[in-house]
């Protein structure tokens, strides 16, 4: 069967999304090595830990999830925390979501990420309200692009602990992947392990906001 012209054109568009996007995540200038990244379910408590992959519990159970929050308050609220250390600037539609992410917009009641337009930076905020029935799907789909990210060998090594200390926090029906905050000078001279530290103290100023938010 011949291929459409329209059949062609979204193929290239996914193609070029594709590329776009792991460009604009691998732009650095260090050489540290990467470790195992942060992960947090909350759904029943606040648990955290280096596993890989994070377990929804999904609902508004014993942890007491207000799920009338929507996902644009705790955006406007992590912005207005993180302040001018907040890097990123580009919304991405839902095409680009669904290509880079794997996140079927079918999947959510809301959702949104932003990336900085600088691809020089990987600072990324994704917030999710999935449908309960799609709960594990847009997890899992965060999850797995979290590993593409740690294990994409284009990484520049300046990425590499900042993708390490980056956090997956499932509360109740919310997914969010946190990787923002800028360290100090001196704490991007030190080893490995303060880097991570400190990058991961610097995503604990987003987590923080949306317990806040979500925990009632």
């Amino acid at each position: 069967m011949r291929q459409t012209k329209t059949g062609w054109t979204k193929k290239i568009l996914a193609c070029i999304l594709s590329t776009a996007m792991l460009f604009a995540v691998s732009c650095g200038k260090d050489d540290n090595a990467a470790q195992g990244g942060s992960v947090q379910d909350t759904g029943n408590g606040n648990t955290s830990g280096g596993a890989d992959v994070s377990q929804p519990t999904g609902g508004n159970e014993a942890g007491g999830i207000d799920d009338t929050v929507t996902i644009d308050a705790i955006y406007q609220a992590v912005k207005e925390a993180y302040g001018e250390e907040y890097l990123p600037t580009m919304l991405l539609s839902e095409d680009e979501i669904q290509v880079v992410y794997g996140i079927e917009p079918d999947w959510c009641e809301e959702f949104l990420i932003e990336v900085p337009m600088m691809s020089a930076h990987v600072d990324t905020f994704v917030a999710v309200k999935a449908k309960p029935e799609y709960l594990s799907q847009v997890s899992d789909a965060i999850n797995a692009y979290v590993e593409n990210l740690k294990n994409d060998t284009m990484q520049y090594p300046s990425n590499l602990n900042k993708i390490a200390a980056s956090s997956v926090v499932t509360m109740g029906n919310y997914v969010f992947y946190v990787m923002l905050g800028m360290i100090t000078p001196e704490q991007e001279d030190a080893d490995e392990d303060v880097q991570i530290a400190a990058y991961a103290e610097r995503n604990q100023v987003a987590i923080d906001v949306i317990e806040s938010m979500l925990l009632k």
